[in-house]
């Protein structure tokens, strides 16, 4: 059934869009697909398909000179560039396609450190709203070196207390930017098409062999809890207990516990599910140490926390005791959580799951009630597309 948005047109900007398979556009891709296509267009520095997906010009960006310790300066340079020549080329852009378009709001998404302020630039142009919608916190998403992080900095304090909506994944990054900048974000989960797993796998007794199973992203905001979920199954020194990793990423540093991996490589949409499914454990993890503020892990919810208690298996969390995924499994009771960078605490919470079969009922039998309270594209859709009414 396709949401009534009335005559309301916006403009969608953002790095990542579908039919990409980063977590972003798969949330955007959810979002909009009981939209018409008439009610909105895509801006994106991705030319991947035809239709209203528009393309917007990337910047120019110097890539050599990385040595004696060139790179640090090399990413500044790019950074003034960027600001004294791409921002305005691409608010520029932006104007011309949302006036071309007859566009009567903007979206804004995180991710790129340029969309936010040119889209903010455009909407003021042009006097219209302005929704910034949160995906990762964005004044600490942006690494690439001091300049951008003061900027983002700057931008994110001038922009979100003028934005007509806020978005956020989640109440932990609700809370923060409330406290920080006295808004009051509109908090949509990650929407999950529960439909999709209308199967109900059986929890049954674990005595063969058993699938630890991870599915998506591996980068440095997983690493270390991942490379800890490996040293506890060498401590535990079960050959049965396996971990399944299904992604897309380079893994070789995880090679060395070759024994106790089997790489899967990337997966098809549809067949996400299955994999879920079949699991005897879903792992989640989020970095304890990186080079990631501790704010952008503990105010991350990752695309496949909602998948995960859709599947119906048992959740096993590691990661930070104050970011999203361990505070929401800790109050509702879906998922066990290991919330100290400790293999051997690990290594019993895996044992507690395999032996405990209670457990394992009770932890499934939960996580698919809060996916049906929280993540239902059914009732996050609707929501999404009400937001255009207040206009």
């Amino acid at each position: 059934m396709q949401h009534n948005i009335g005559m309301t047109k916006f403009a969608l900007i953002s790095h990542s869009v579908p039919p990409e398979r980063s977590g972003q556009a798969v949330i955007l891709s959810r979002l909009l697909q009981n939209l018409p296509p008439e009610r909105y267009c895509i801006l994106s520095k991705q030319s991947i398909s035809p239709g209203n997906i528009y393309l917007l010009p990337r910047p120019f960006r110097i890539t050599r000179g990385s040595r004696w310790g060139l790179a640090t300066l090399r990413q500044e340079v790019n950074t003034l560039i960027g600001r004294a020549q791409y921002l305005p080329a691409l608010v520029r852009e932006i104007v011309r396609i949302v006036s071309a378009e007859r566009c009567t709001a903007i979206v804004a998404c995180t991710g790129n450190l340029w969309y936010l302020p040119a889209a903010h630039a455009a909407s003021r142009a042009l006097g219209l709203p302005l929704i910034v919608y949160i995906f990762d916190y964005y004044s600490h998403q942006h690494l690439d070196g001091a300049l951008a992080s003061t900027l983002a900095c700057d931008w994110e304090r001038t922009i979100l207390p003028n934005a007509a909506h806020v978005i956020v994944t989640n109440e932990v990054l609700a809370d923060e930017l409330s406290r920080r900048y006295r808004i009051t974000p509109v908090v949509l989960h990650n929407p999950c098409d529960l439909t999709e797993y209308a199967n109900n796998p059986a929890i049954s007794r674990l005595d063969d062999k058993i699938r630890i199973v991870f599915t998506g992203a591996v980068y440095e905001a997983q690493a270390d809890a991942l490379t800890n979920l490996c040293a506890a199954l060498e401590q535990m020194d079960e050959p049965r207990i396996t971990l399944h990793l299904y992604s897309r990423f380079d893994l070789q540093w995880l090679e060395r516990y070759g024994r106790r991996i089997i790489f899967h490589g990337n997966l098809k949409m549809e067949e996400i599910v299955t994999v879920q499914q079949q699991a005897d454990i879903l792992f989640l993890p989020l970095a304890f140490q990186s080079r990631f503020h501790p704010l952008l892990i503990n105010t991350s919810l990752p695309s496949k926390f909602p998948e995960y208690l859709a599947a119906r298996r048992p959740i096993l969390v590691h990661a930070p005791a104050d970011s999203f995924p361990a505070l929401y499994c800790r109050q509702h009771g879906c998922g066990l959580v290991v919330d100290e960078r400790d293999p051997g605490k690990l290594a019993a919470a895996i044992r507690l799951l395999v032996d405990d079969m209670t457990l394992r009922q009770q932890l499934t039998e939960r996580a698919w009630e809060r996916a049906c309270a929280d993540f239902d594209l059914r009732k996050i859709g609707p929501r999404f597309a009400h937001l255009f009414n207040t206009f």
